[in-house]
């Protein structure tokens, strides 16, 4: 491995800003060439360039690229070395401050997880443009590990001009995201393990209260994103609202319509079919076996994924009268949500489950009993507050609930309503687990987006629900934390020249924008 041109004075060491170098805006022939009338002004090098690492097995591959970057400083790349061991490649890179990599996938040793690290390396982006052969699987692979784009090897001048803008744009928008609402850091394995280490356990969460327009569904919905997005975690949302499941509402910008008909009616009716007629497989030894009443394949074929995340989302009941099914009522409805817990917790690391106001109902009353934490959801409001104190005082009493595992959430909460933070758990007598601030118009309209909101919105409300999920999975608090630190705002828009000649550089090389 050769690495040259470490960096040395402030501005190289620097890195690129959110304004990254000015993209190029000329095309060379293909002998490397300059027009010998194109105009001086065209072709002003950079303030800053792109600094390049090349990982590939050909070190004529290198040599072609360095030589069309250093004749040609106006391209605004700068290669800083030669890795022909993946072993190194990480290193490399951040030794010389790269803001790209180039990688050939069948460099000897090529670690791929190596892509996500450089991506979420604290300091700046670091992305990667793949070299792959033509008609090659690696291109799909390595689009999948986080590679912004793809250039067909063997690397040639040809190649060297496709790069530049390649780099370029990529840089640029990986910038863009890091500085977003929506940038969330994946944690590589190893780091995962040493803060998983710090303690959590799987298990099922179930959102309730007694009182119906206190926000159980937006802190259940927004409770499992925490879990499956943010803290990357195996986590599925299952709405079991039987007055009318209203949670796929929080994700309908991305859920499709045909998932709709594959909700928890129809995983229920197919639960009590296999109850009835004893569901057979084929054993290894050509026997027949009983499978369980709802095996863990059957539960997934119904089960959303939202994106490419962690989170899955079980569909509620698109109508109210639904609950009236016989698969939901009496202990058909209780046999139901035992055999569908049983079933999410093997292979899932959090069940989190919203369900109605009414404790009546079977299908409630069984989540209540089968979780293991329960998350009553008030706002500072009297109606809301005695009817939650009636009604967790028959669930205590009557039902025989264990009052440990219960929990409280204040939601919309402002100082002005007149009831105290400390009035609401003295007369629940409950410990505080976490308070959610009235967010307003504000959240209302993320709501009515269709986005879940900790995906759209950094405010206190986003901070209080990782909150509780940290008391869940506590490396989601360092997460959320990175999250917000990593990167750093774009500058404000101004006016003048300058801006003017910005925005026709955007305008001309990533069509983004109206032209100035």
């Amino acid at each position: 491995m050769s690495l040259r041109n470490a960096p040395g004075d402030a501005s190289t060491r620097a890195g690129v800003p959110l304004s990254p170098a000015r993209p190029p805006v000329l095309v060379l022939p293909r002998n490397g060439d300059l027009p010998h009338n194109a105009p001086s002004t065209v072709y002003a090098a950079p303030e800053h360039s792109l600094r390049v690492l090349i990982a590939t097995q050909e070190f004529n591959e290198f040599r072609i690229l360095d030589r069309m970057y250093t004749e040609h400083p106006e391209l605004g790349l700068k290669t800083i070395g030669w890795c022909d061991n993946g072993v190194n490649l990480y290193q490399a890179a951040i030794d010389g401050d790269a803001d790209a990599v180039i990688v050939d996938p069948e460099t000897r040793s090529f670690q791929y997880e190596d892509v996500q690290r450089l991506w979420i390396y604290p300091k700046k982006p670091i992305v990667t443009i793949a070299a792959v052969p033509p008609h090659s699987g690696l291109a799909n692979t390595m689009k999948q590990l986080g590679a912004v784009d793809l250039v067909t090897r063997p690397l040639t001048e040809r190649s060297a001009h496709e790069l530049v803008a390649k780099c370029h744009v990529g840089v640029q928008e990986a910038l863009r995201y890091r500085a977003s609402v929506g940038y969330i850091p994946q944690i590589d394995s190893r780091t995962a393990q040493v803060i998983a280490a710090r303690g959590w356990q799987q298990g099922v969460m179930v959102v309730w209260g007694p009182k119906g327009g206190v926000g159980k569904t937006l802190v259940a919905c927004n409770l499992a994103v925490a879990l499956g997005v943010i803290g990357n975690r195996r986590t599925v949302l299952v709405d079991a609202n039987m007055a009318g499941g209203n949670d796929h509402h929080h994700f309908y910008q991305s859920i499709p319509q045909t998932q709709l008909g594959r909700n928890i009616s129809a995983l229920a009716d197919r639960a009590m079919l296999n109850s009835r007629y004893g569901p057979i497989q084929p054993s290894a030894t050509g026997m027949l076996g009983q499978r369980p009443i709802l095996p863990a394949d059957e539960v997934d074929a119904h089960l959303f994924r939202y994106g490419e995340s962690q989170l899955k989302l079980l569909v509620g009941i698109p109508r109210q009268h639904m609950g009236g099914y016989e698969c939901f009522i009496e202990e058909n409805g209780r046999a139901f949500f035992r055999e569908l817990v049983a079933s999410l917790r093997q292979f899932e690391d959090f069940v989190i489950v919203d369900i109605g106001q009414d404790a009546n109902v079977p299908m409630h009353l069984a989540a209540l009993e089968f979780a293991d934490y329960v998350y009553v959801v008030v706002t500072p409001d009297r109606s809301s507050i005695l009817a939650t104190k009636e009604a967790l005082d028959t669930l205590f009493k009557h039902v025989k609930l264990a009052r440990s595992k219960f929990r409280l959430i204040i939601n919309r909460y402002h100082e002005s309503s007149g009831i105290s933070r400390a009035e609401i758990v003295k007369a629940l007598d409950m410990p505080e687990i976490a308070t959610i601030p009235d967010g307003g118009p504000a959240v209302s309209n993320i709501v009515n987006s269709g986005k879940p909101l900790i995906v759209e919105h950094r405010g206190q409300v986003a901070d209080s629900i990782i909150s509780i999920a940290s008391t869940i999975y506590p490396p989601t608090r360092d997460i959320w934390t990175s999250r917000g630190k990593l990167g750093k705002k774009p500058p404000k828009k101004g006016g003048g020249a300058l801006h003017s000649l910005t925005a026709g550089v955007r305008w001309l090389v990533l069509g983004e924008g109206n032209k100035p």
